[in-house]
């Protein structure tokens, strides 16, 4: 079956296996549309599995092939990732199998959008509104429990999220204390990321580590549309709950906000939606009053509380702490766990506070000065320079945040050294 090919979209996960598989070009991108696009006009694809995915075959190599998305409204393929036949072993069939199914992210376009008169074939599938989503993983515990890490996003030298460093991280975090990951959140510089690197990397977290501990996607935006469609795409990608944090600069009234909230859960299909309450970032605090309102609204089910304040029950949802500070606090309350950020250093310190109530009050004190320090200047700078510390370098930051000065990065290097973490007469 021949036919005109259509607009070819690549993501940067594509980009980077390609790289690693075929050749190390600088911008590998235009080649790897070419690639596909000749393969689909020759007719060398076929329909995947997945609804809405099909597989092209590289003319130069019959070995390897792209799974990609097929957006027939706009006549384009989207270059999901690509894998070796026979390459299993090296790469899980589940990394691909997780990414193809994901939702094609917003803004994804193929340079100088679309090519006027390309023609768009039948779907060698049958579409369907939204694609069947990659089966959670089953815990024992819900995904929100226990501690998880709000992980930082590893970047590149040339500003490019690093994957296979956020894999290394998010695995060393998993076997030293953390139940699970928080992607793409606060910490993780979601607001500078696209909406291509987001999905892609919760997509590859998942893949790889879904089955050691649970991921939670954030998915947060002012704009109801924007976190709708990141949720989806999320939900897509295999995210075991969705992190969602209430509507920020635009100042919504309680019935703007509920409704925002009603769309996000509706998005997420029944995963858990876990509110997130900064009113230090977002200018907006959601009151008790009104998340015991929101506890209503079908799929949420937790608040991450990061007003200290007003750290208590509320009724109908899970208590989360959203300050590293909070943890023991918060499990003395009835609270189900923390999303944390010193747990990157600390971590199985911290699920001791968790796990032992007895040693709850001990621990916590024990650990202050850590806590302080990964919030001496804007995070996750501070985290990062500890990272890069303890050997477990991340990578620089994303403008406008910087990364810290001398006088910072000996704050953090001294609070690590006082908890032998460093040598003391380190210069990290």
């Amino acid at each position: 079956m021949t036919a005109a090919a259509p607009l070819v979209a690549v993501t940067d996960h594509a980009v980077e296996r390609y790289r690693q598989r075929v050749r190390g070009a600088l911008d590998a991108r235009p080649e790897i549309a070419g690639r596909v696009a000749a393969a689909w006009a020759a007719g060398a694809w076929e329909a995947a599995p997945e609804r809405g995915s099909v597989r092209v075959r590289d003319l130069e190599r019959a070995d390897l092939v792209y799974v990609c998305l097929h957006d027939r409204p706009r006549g384009e393929l989207v270059v999901v990732t690509l894998w070796e036949e026979g390459e299993d072993a090296a790469v899980p069939r589940r990394f691909t199998d997780a990414l193809r199914e994901r939702r094609r992210p917003r803004g994804v376009a193929g340079p100088g959008g679309p090519s006027p008169g390309a023609t768009t074939e039948p779907a060698p599938a049958r579409a369907s509104p939204r694609p069947a989503a990659r089966p959670a993983r089953l815990h024992r515990m819900r995904p929100y429990e226990g501690l998880l890490t709000a992980m930082v996003t590893p970047f590149a030298p040339d500003g490019s999220v690093d994957e296979a460093t956020a894999v290394a991280l998010g695995r060393h975090l998993l076997a030293n204390g953390s139940h699970g990951l928080v992607i793409c959140g606060t910490t993780g510089e979601a607001a500078t990321m696209t909406d291509e690197e987001q999905i892609g990397l919760i997509a590859t977290m998942v893949a790889e580590l879904g089955s050691e501990g649970a991921i939670v996607a954030g998915t947060g935006s002012n704009d109801t549309r924007h976190a709708t469609h990141l949720t989806d795409a999320a939900v897509g990608a295999g995210a075991h709950a969705i992190l969602s944090v209430t509507p920020y600069y635009n100042k919504p009234n309680s019935r703007g906000v509920r409704r925002h909230f009603e769309e996000v859960a509706r998005a997420a299909s029944g995963r858990p939606v876990v509110l997130y309450n900064i009113p230090s970032r977002t200018a907006l605090n959601m009151a008790p009053d009104f998340l015991a309102e929101l506890a209503t609204i079908d799929g949420v089910e937790a608040v991450k509380q990061a007003n200290s304040d007003e750290l208590n029950p509320v009724a109908g949802l899970a208590m989360i702490a959203g300050n590293d500070d909070a943890l023991a606090a918060c499990m003395d309350k009835g609270g189900v766990g923390g999303i944390c950020v010193a747990s990157h250093l600390v971590g199985p310190e911290m699920r001791r506070i968790v796990d032992e109530p007895d040693a709850r009050a001990e621990l916590d004190a024990a650990l202050r000065e850590i806590y302080a320090a990964m919030f001496v200047t804007a995070s996750p700078a501070p985290v990062k320079a500890g990272l890069a510390m303890i050997g477990h370098a991340a990578g620089g930051l994303r403008l406008p945040l910087v990364e810290v000065d001398d006088a910072e990065r000996e704050h953090v290097r001294a609070a690590l050294a006082a908890h032998g973490l460093v040598r003391e007469a380190s210069a990290a």
